[in-house]
């Protein structure tokens, strides 16, 4: 009966340290888990802890690390004024830079007309964002060129920063109107219309 007794109480002790290394293993699992959390901090910077907990026991020691601020998405900005955009860079965390003015065939001036990041880039917080106003259109003036020759308002144009368009009536006579009209304004590149007669 003594040697029953002392058997099952040996059983007893084996059992019970099984089940406290179990424990411990769970417990050194937990702890690799948390060391491989990271969470997003607005304050905090990449690496570093931000929690660090001491567990009911000294096996157990808790730690989340940092993966800093939450990125930031460059919004919409070609369109509005420089103010808004100022206002705009500055609440989502990033620092606004007015860049060169730039034309635009379709911003309005004194609107802006791009960024750097473009919309839609994800930036991290304190990134610099530059910004450019339009000028508006890059338009030129359309010299006279009546009762030119084709050569010589080809020449003309040219060095306006503008091109030969389509051509009405005989080239080999002499230039009487043209579209846009002498001394109208034209975007630098375009062609312009010329009428012979």
């Amino acid at each position: 009966m003594a040697a029953k007794a002392s058997k099952k109480k040996k059983s007893a002790v084996r059992k019970t340290s099984v089940g406290r290394e179990s424990d411990l293993a769970a417990r050194v699992r937990t702890l690799e888990r948390r060391l491989l959390e990271l969470q997003r901090h607005p304050l905090m910077a990449l690496g570093d802890v931000l929690v660090l907990e001491r567990g009911k026991t000294c096996s157990t020691v808790n730690v989340i690390v940092s993966a800093g601020p939450e990125p930031r998405t460059i919004p919409q900005l070609a369109g509005l004024p420089p103010d808004q955009v100022e206002q705009t860079l500055k609440g989502l965390g990033l620092v606004p830079a007015r860049g060169e003015d730039v034309f635009d065939p379709v911003v309005a001036a004194g609107l802006v007309a791009a960024s750097a990041p473009p919309q839609g880039t994800q930036v991290a917080r304190d990134s610099t964002v530059t910004y450019q106003v339009s000028k508006g259109a890059d338009l030129v003036t359309v010299p006279n060129l009546y009762l030119m020759t084709l050569p010589q308002a080809t020449a003309a144009l040219n060095a306006a920063g503008l091109t030969v368009g389509p051509i009405v009536g005989d080239p080999s006579l002499a230039v009487v109107a043209s579209a846009p009209p002498f001394g109208g304004q034209a975007p630098r590149g375009s062609a312009v219309g010329l009428t012979f007669y």
